[in-house]
């Protein structure tokens, strides 16, 4: 089947004198109408939509769509459930798989409801056979049950080796003033568009554009207001507990906000800074146990496969127990942020960051970003590249840990810069900066569940028979997650040798210049 030709209706087209001048010619089969309700689906940070992919509820299943065909990739005839939210919870074992690739830890959430109302014909040659498919479709945004009208198209799709009935049934279109559609989006993009969702009002990421001549002071207000826009972002989110991920993005943007506190010298006040950074260090601390705690909880399917029958059952109460705890944490946190304390820190934040003309003077304020940015890369570098040749098989895990820190504030202050630099070469020395981090990063999270879970034991009583097979289950478990640390640790070489390739160096000189 080719690619289908669209063509724009207006609520006056008469569409049985349209299928009239058609029958003249033309044998005209009915195939199918339809009438359904379907609501629009993806997560917070719209990463279907970001690979082209829309997910469609409807009463008989689910439809995924390819945004850039505006074409069915994939049904999903299952019964819909209200709580299915995770691609684990997805009855159908195709559509879990297919999910899964996408969302990892994201929930979907419903971001509006449409109507869409299909009429379905085909032409038919000489011989009854199919040479071209006719359909109307009309869809409508549901806004509080009122219906705002999105897409009124005519839909034509030739069969491949028939493509001149499409172009002798465009002619007739042509006569009748009926063109084609000149919005060349899908429909469910026009559908967002008149919805008022912007896909592109969340990222994780930094995104702040900035200019060649802004001075250091300017760059990092610039940075900081952003930072504190995706903390705000995040809390509707973490107040419903719609998933981990938002407690996730919340501390990064903290922890990210203490960086370039800390990072970004002598800018402010250092009074300022010093109050400032120790207040967001305080509110990242309040999160800690909730997300040790996720992070375990996003593990429970994979350490439950791992051991034997008989010892599932007691490490299932075990992940049990994490999820009670995880509420109690949760509780905790979300009253902290509900507090009056909290709204009063993030509203003088704001004002602090609003107040550019009576910060006062500072060493570093009217110098340009790109030479603050470029002087405060290369020395983070420097450090990671001492401190990285240094290590060896018998480091101390607390090493690797430190050098991991360090990476991530190189990147960070990578991130924040990075539309000062040329696009693919930043991309190309954050990659492979992450790379490295990635590998820091999944040994020093085998290495607290390690000690978390050494620790548990330590707590758990021998008299009891239950709590003996969940001691073993543990066990079982530490001496998994120590092997997958020592294969982990064993990759550092490799990935440390990558980073620091002649060639990614003298890209970072290109970029930086040299010490």
């Amino acid at each position: 089947m080719n690619t289908p030709f669209k063509y724009l209706l207006s609520e006056l087209t008469d569409k049985e004198n349209l299928l009239n001048e058609i029958r003249k010619n033309y044998t005209l089969s009915r195939d199918n109408s339809h009438l359904a309700r379907m609501s629009f689906l993806d997560t917070f940070d719209w990463r279907l939509h970001s690979s082209s992919l829309a997910l469609l509820k409807h009463s008989k299943g689910y439809e995924l769509h390819n945004l850039e065909t505006d074409s069915l990739i994939r049904s999903f005839h299952c019964k819909p459930s209200k709580k299915a939210r995770f691609w684990w919870d997805f009855p159908s074992e195709e559509m879990k798989n297919t999910l899964k690739e996408y969302l990892d830890q994201r929930a979907l959430m419903p971001l509006g409801t449409i109507e869409r109302e299909t009429h379905s014909f085909r032409i038919l040659n000489s011989n009854s056979k199919t040479v071209l498919r006719i359909c109307f479709e009309k869809i409508s945004l549901l806004d509080e049950e009122k219906k705002i009208p999105a897409s009124n198209r005519l839909i034509l799709t030739p069969l491949k080796g028939y493509e001149r009935y499409c172009r002798k049934i465009s002619a007739i279109l042509s006569e009748l003033n009926i063109r084609q559609d000149p919005d060349p989006r899908p429909a469910l993009s026009i559908i967002l568009s008149i919805s008022g969702k912007n896909p592109s009002l969340f990222s994780s990421k930094i995104n702040v554009k900035l200019t060649p001549e802004a001075t250091a002071r300017t760059a990092a207000v610039e940075i900081l207001k952003a930072l504190c826009e995706n903390i705000k972002q995040n809390e509707n989110g973490l107040f419903a507990d719609i998933d981990s991920e938002f407690l996730h993005d919340f501390r990064v943007s903290t922890r990210r906000t203490r960086s370039a506190l800390s990072r970004i010298k002598n800018v402010f006040p250092q009074d300022k800074v010093d109050y400032f950074r120790d207040k967001f260090a305080s509110l990242g601390k309040i999160t800690n146990k909730a997300r040790d705690i996720d992070v375990y909880l996003c593990k429970r399917e994979e350490y439950l496969s791992i051991l034997p029958e008989k010892l599932r059952l007691p490490m299932e109460k075990y992940f049990d127990r994490l999820q009670a705890q995880r509420k109690r944490e949760y509780k905790k946190l979300l009253r902290e942020l509900h507090s009056s304390h909290y709204r009063k820190f993030i509203a003088e934040w704001e004002a602090f960051l609003n107040r550019k003309k009576s910060f006062g003077k500072a060493a570093n304020s009217e110098t340009p970003a790109l030479e603050i940015a470029s002087k405060f890369i290369r020395g983070r570098l420097k450090k990671i590249l001492l401190s990285g040749k240094a290590i060896s098989s018998t480091t101390p895990d607390c090493e690797l840990h430190a050098l991991r820190i360090e990476c991530k504030k190189l990147r960070y202050l990578m991130e924040f810069f990075s539309s000062l630099f040329p696009e693919e070469e930043i991309e190309t020395l954050t990659s492979q900066m992450k790379k490295l981090q990635d590998n820091l990063g999944s040994f020093n999270d085998l290495r607290i569940q390690q000690e978390t879970l050494e620790l548990s034991i330590t707590k758990i009583s021998p008299e009891n028979p239950e709590l003996r097979l969940l001691t073993a289950a543990i066990g079982g478990l530490v001496t998994h997650i120590y092997n997958e640390k020592l294969k982990v640790r064993a990759d550092f070489d490799e990935a440390f040798k990558r980073f620091a390739d002649r060639k990614n160096l003298a890209l970072f000189d290109k970029l930086f210049g040299q010490p």
